[in-house]
């Protein structure tokens, strides 16, 4: 062969090489914005129904309190409980605790207790973990719970862990 003949050997298996090169560049160049843009959608996906999920866990928490704290209130006798904040009757609160008791473990709630005030305080009428806590302040101040006490359903955009 000739010179020109290898000249042009070389030429041809350039083309075909870099013809290689080129389809290799072009699939790359068209896969990795398409990656990119996939990964994208999953983070912005999973953000967006995390924290429609969380609203959602929440909302139905306050949702089940309340259908519980209905059912505890109608299982309760308003006299045995207005009794009870008047006088210091150790019977009457023995079977109102065990009432509050039962509606933890049927409820699946954590607490179950009820509440009375002066209007300026509040405290402890009634505990399903503590015979004790007859009388006891409670944590939250007056002004915080004063819808509760008026009869309206109160509840946070939170739930404690």
């Amino acid at each position: 062969m000739t010179k020109r003949g290898e000249v042009q050997e070389n030429e041809e298996s350039n083309k075909v090489k870099t013809n290689k090169v080129r389809k290799q560049s072009l699939q790359y160049k068209i896969m990795i914005p398409l990656v990119i843009l996939e990964i994208l959608i999953c983070v912005t996906l999973r953000l967006v129904l995390g924290h429609r999920m969380k609203t959602s866990m929440v909302s139905m928490g306050c949702d089940e309190a309340a259908i519980v704290a209905g059912y505890t209130a109608k299982q309760l006798n308003a006299e045995d409980v207005t009794k009870l904040v008047q006088a210091d009757d150790a019977q009457l609160y023995q079977s109102i605790c065990a009432e509050l008791q039962k509606q933890v473990e049927t409820g699946d709630v954590k607490y179950c207790y009820l509440l009375y005030t002066d209007s300026s305080s509040v405290y402890y009428a009634a505990d399903n973990e503590s015979e004790e806590a007859y009388g006891s302040t409670f944590e939250e101040n007056y002004t915080h719970l004063q819808k509760a006490f008026q009869g309206k359903n109160m509840s946070e955009d939170y739930i404690d862990k």
